[in-house]
């Protein structure tokens, strides 16, 4: 039997994690921010730093300003869609633990990676199963982490083309010290 210390990327249907072990995956990886945050010297202590969900343009420049919308760029079929593309500022973390499904989606799969031009992968998720199996939200076994000042870098592939873009929110955590977002 192997240790668990493998790489796991793949999708978690909703229905399989009880709300307790959702809660439990978004507690922990708060927790491990925020650690970070406090260990690479951004805040004095816990209590000076915040944990809070990650929104979708005010932190990765995703979707409209006003309603922080998590939205894709225009989608064609089987053609690779930059959908994030940013640099995290100084101050924060971000951990992606999941996403979000809507019914007949076209995005077939995700691809996380790290730079400007998607080097490195550091997870890729098929989301087809999440509308097969009709869930809406989908958990990472191993959420994907970046630092600060690292590029947010994410694709996706759709089956389908989609001029105005599709929703296809992200369960995502950003730790900063306390600020501008929240005090």
């Amino acid at each position: 039997m192997p240790d668990n210390s493998y790489k796991k990327s793949y999708v978690i249907p909703g229905r399989d994690v009880p709300a307790m072990d959702a809660k439990f995956i978004r507690d922990s990886l708060a927790i491990a921010l925020i650690s970070l945050l406090k260990n690479d010297g951004k805040i004095i202590d816990f209590s000076s730093g915040v944990v809070r969900s990650g929104l979708a343009n005010a932190d990765f420049a995703v979707g409209n300003a006003t309603a922080q919308n998590w939205v894709t760029p225009a989608l064609t079929a089987n053609t690779v869609a930059t959908y994030i593309n940013n640099a995290l500022v100084n101050n924060k973390y971000a951990g992606f633990y999941g996403v979000c499904s809507i019914a007949n989606p076209a995005c077939a799969s995700l691809r996380f990676a790290v730079g400007s031009t998607g080097g490195a992968t550091r997870g890729r998720y098929q989301l087809q199963q999440l509308y097969a199996e009709l869930q809406s939200v989908g958990y990472f076994p191993d959420p994907i982490i970046y630092a600060p000042t690292e590029t947010v870098f994410v694709e996706v592939v759709p089956t389908a083309t989609v001029a105005a873009g599709e929703a296809l929110p992200m369960l995502v955590l950003i730790a900063e010290p306390k600020g501008p977002f929240v005090s």
